[in-house]
């Protein structure tokens, strides 16, 4: 396996897990307009677990990034700043509003639209941050531990890239980079949205 298939492999689990959140606070609501406390309360529990699971998951992601593959190991104390960092940025992204995997969906599949079905990655996101320009908050500007130069709201869109790819609403078939929605994709934007 691939260092990209492991970090593909740490963004599907980190997409699919958040999935169940909507849910949770779905049935969560549910309960309590019932004035179902207790079974709130479990679904609260599970939800906190849920999150908890997103955070070791980011937190593992963090660490196979850091490690680099190279001869040249970081030093402990660069590992643990690293560590406390990405503890409070996950912390931040908890507790602050920002674009998810799934809002972030239809301004992609809009995106490929507006550029004739197909795109290089890096007019792709200019053209899908043209389109939630208005959207993104300021939690959403800020650049993600891993890389200074990728602002959160890129590095959701490019994790949903993925995710839209083993949907089967986009391909990147033509080369690296280069991403074209799918007939299903099409579809989906069309029904969806």
């Amino acid at each position: 396996m691939e260092s990209d298939q492991v970090l593909e492999s740490f963004d599907n689990l980190i997409s699919d897990l958040e999935k169940f959140l909507p849910v949770l606070n779905q049935k969560g609501a549910q309960f309590i307009e019932g004035q179902n406390y207790e079974e709130a309360k479990e679904i609260i529990l599970k939800a906190q677990k849920v999150l908890t699971l997103m955070d070791q998951v980011m937190k593992l992601r963090e660490d196979w990034l850091g490690m680099g593959f190279s001869s040249n190991a970081l030093p402990t104390e660069i590992q643990e700043e690293r560590k406390e960092i990405t503890r409070e940025f996950l912390n931040m992204l908890r507790s602050e509003p920002h674009i998810n995997n799934q809002t972030i969906k239809k301004p992609i599949l809009q995106a490929l639209i507006n550029l004739g079905g197909s795109a290089k990655r890096k007019d792709l996101l200019a053209e899908i941050e043209s389109l939630i320009e208005g959207e993104l908050t300021e939690t959403d500007l800020k650049t993600i531990p891993s890389n200074e130069k990728l602002a959160v709201w890129k590095s959701i869109a490019i994790h949903t890239l993925q995710n839209l790819k083993n949907e089967n609403l986009v391909s990147n078939n033509e080369g690296k980079g280069n991403w074209q929605i799918t007939k299903e994709g099409k579809e989906f934007l069309e029904e969806k949205y």
